[in-house]
């Protein structure tokens, strides 16, 4: 190679810069409203940090490039050609992947990662949600017109190149010399560290490059797939002690040394089981709320809440549904990184599901959904659900979309098979909704009917809608004579960022009802989460035998206050009973303290006086350790010996 050829690479740099830089400023001005709520100063590290990453995804892919066509030139004089075309098809995988970002962070709160390789097993449900919820048509001609841009100055480029055999130790050397230093190859972690920055989670996505997080994320799955916790473990026999004194109450024996938190519960409530249902119910976010300070656009749950135990400060630990599930039907906090259900062998999950199925129940899960989505059925089956009914059981219905059915007709066909029949086994019933979904589709007579719709935006009448549903299947089943022996749960699977200031913890905060418990109707304003009802129901339906929840039972007196959520960025928040919240990047172990209002919006970074601070870290700490060693150990299930 040559001078020519190696200024020729450095117009390529640039050039690729420019564009990723021209993204960018699209993600900035798609999010202006947020983003000019930060500093000026931030705003201007952001680009600045932008241009080091775009640096190191195009220095890398010209580097590739170059080192696969070099050889190459000893045979042939077509090696530029290939050069061509490696480098042609990096650039438009990074274009297409950064200005895929602007549009996935609506949704997600992040670049893409490795979670969105799920697709590929669904594409025929996701294909439509993407057409329908986000600017696919606008994306995609965008996208051509930059790739054609940059190909078509490419090739004019390339067309002054001569090919030459010369070899000239000089030039090959500096190319290697300077994109290996511009992709910041040796240094790694620091460029993770400089993506976290700001407290806006805007722009520290924005900042990044999406080919680098995309492959990141990679490395990231690997790394929870040998080692959960972002601490280092500790003994075993410590972590044990400290799940213990955390999860088993004064009132509760520990019956297992196997199962660490095994017990049984000495003030057990002497009537006969009662039903139970669980309806967990998709996107169901207090920001749309009333009754918990959102928008109003719930007055069925407002008006059901004031008729049962209803959870002002409850917190999903998850952002999917898959999490919803582990946490809220295994009490299990699903924060150890990549999805628990997958996880194979030893470490499979006993739900509330085994130990009423042991004690004589029978038990069901009905959705509107297809129930083998991110493997919902294995999880299911291997957590004593006896019958799967999901899309594919229904003959019928009133609306169907890319999903599943619509929520009402979920809910008719639950409702006559969430009944005990005379003299038979009592019922477990997990009921999960699938209306309220991206991309958010009416079924068409609702919105007639409702002309009010016509005025909201399609994320807000979808949610006015299950809300409509939720309201009308409970006020049938208060009709019914076995409605006072049903503990009926309504619970959020998780929350949604419907805007990018939700991504700061708002998003986790979710409703949560309880009917037909031994507590008056109340407002309950003690910090939990999903964990925590699989044990408070199980003692509530007058279950006497043992449990193995890490969650708490909310009515006992010794209750701890406490909340633990993960996204999908890799934040992990911990909140205490004070209201006040730890924030974590699991990939730089940065963290800062805030304080939550009344609605759960947490305000800019506090520092926390006397031993408040170190308190709330050490419990993070520890709690991490802790789960990450009764998952690593398979020591999280129920015993099966009996009652």
């Amino acid at each position: 190679m040559n001078k020519a050829f190696y200024v020729y690479l450095l117009k390529l740099y640039f050039v690729a810069l420019f564009l990723l830089s021209l993204l960018r400023v699209a993600f900035f001005i798609y999010y202006f409203n947020e983003a000019i709520q930060n500093p000026g100063t931030d705003i201007i590290i952001c680009f600045l940090i932008g241009i080091i990453m775009d640096s190191n995804a195009v220095s890398i892919s010209l580097l590739v490039a170059f080192l696969l066509s070099s050889p190459i030139k000893i045979f042939t004089e077509k090696y530029l050609q290939i050069f061509y075309f490696i480098f042609n098809f990096f650039i438009a995988i990074i274009l297409f992947t950064n200005l895929a970002d602007i549009f996935y962070f609506k949704q997600y709160g992040t670049r893409m990662n490795a979670l969105a390789m799920e697709v590929i097993n669904h594409f025929d449900i996701v294909l439509p949600m993407l057409y329908k919820g986000f600017p696919l048509i606008k994306a995609l001609i965008a996208f051509g017109i930059l790739i054609y841009a940059f190909i078509w100055w490419h090739q004019k480029q390339i067309a002054k190149q001569q090919p030459d055999y010369e070899k000239p130790a000089l030039w090959f050397s500096a190319t290697l010399v300077t994109f290996l230093g511009t992709s910041f190859l040796l240094y790694g972690m620091p460029l993770w560290y400089m993506t976290s920055y700001s407290t806006s989670s805007l722009l520290n996505q924005m900042c990044s490059n999406g080919m680098y997080t995309f492959v990141k994320s990679f490395d990231q799955k690997r790394i929870y797939n040998q080692d959960l916790s972002i601490f280092p473990e500790i003994a075993d026999s410590n972590a044990i002690h400290h799940i213990q004194s955390l999860s088993i109450h004064p009132v509760e024996l520990h019956e297992e040394n196997w199962w660490p938190t095994i017990r049984i519960h000495n003030e057990v409530q002497t009537t006969p089981p009662k039903n139970i249902v669980f309806i967990i119910v998709e996107t169901f976010s207090a920001i749309h709320i009333g009754s918990l300070q959102g928008k109003p656009l719930s007055p069925r749950y407002d008006e059901w809440s004031k008729k049962g135990v209803a959870l002002s400060h409850c917190y999903a630990n998850g952002s999917r549904t898959q999490q919803g599930l582990t946490s809220v039907l295994a009490g299990f906090p699903a924060v150890l990184g990549n999805s628990l259900i997958r996880r194979k062998g030893i470490n499979e999950f006993h739900s509330i599901g085994n130990i009423l199925l042991n004690a004589g129940y029978q038990t069901q899960f009905i959705h509107g959904g297809d129930a083998e989505y991110d493997d919902m059925n294995l999880f299911l089956t291997q957590g004593g659900i006896q019958h799967i009914t999901d899309v594919n059981n229904f003959p019928s219905w009133r609306f169907k979309h890319n999903w599943g059915v619509c929520d009402e007709d979920l809910f008719d066909k639950a409702y006559p098979m969430i009944w005990r029949v005379q003299d038979s086994k009592p019922k477990f019933s997990v009921i999960l909704t699938m209306s309220n979904h991206a991309p958010f589709d009416l079924p068409p007579y609702f919105t007639e009917l409702h002309p009010e719709t016509k005025k909201m935006k399609p994320e807000e009448a979808t949610f006015y809608y299950t809300d409509y549903t939720l309201g009308k299947f409970l006020n049938k089943c208060a009709k019914h004579p076995d409605f006072k022996n049903t503990v009926f749960i309504i619970v959020a699977d998780h929350g949604e960022p419907y805007e990018p200031k939700h991504l700061q913890y708002k998003m986790f905060h979710i409703p949560a009802l309880l009917l037909n418990t031994s507590q008056p109707a109340q407002v309950y304003s003690k910090t939990c989460s999903q964990i925590d009802l699989a044990p408070t129901v199980l003692l509530e339906s007058g279950y006497k035998g043992k449990y193995h929840f890490v969650g708490q039972n909310l009515f006992s007196t010794y209750f701890k206050p406490f909340a633990i959520s993960r996204n999908t960025a890799e934040m992990l928040y911990v909140q205490n009973e004070k209201g006040q919240v730890l924030s974590c990047d699991m990939n730089t172990k940065k963290y800062s303290y805030h304080q939550i209002d009344s609605a759960s919006f947490i305000g800019g970074p506090v520092v926390l006086k006397g031993t408040d601070g170190n308190q709330l870290y050490s419990d993070f700490r520890h709690y991490l350790q802790r789960i990450s060693v009764l998952y690593r150990n398979g020591l999280y299930q129920s015993t099966m010996r009996g009652n």
